[in-house]
């Protein structure tokens, strides 16, 4: 089934504009610090399943 399947590797959210605000969430890319460290260890399935989360918190933002 190719139709469902994400581009592999999965590109990383990082846009080198790194800090922490008070929501615990990076500024630059908003991942939280845990998921930044584990990003090196993830397979492409489990960041392609981050970005969506980050795509949610982006949206979330956005609207407040």
């Amino acid at each position: 089934e190719q139709g469902g399947q994400l581009p592999l590797p999965c590109p990383s959210p990082c846009v080198k504009r790194c800090g922490i605000d008070e929501s615990l969430l990076c500024s630059g890319c908003l991942r939280t610090g845990r998921e930044v460290a584990a990003w090196l260890t993830m397979s492409d399935v489990e960041r392609w399943d981050l970005l969506m989360q980050v795509s949610q918190r982006t949206r979330r933002d956005r609207s407040h």
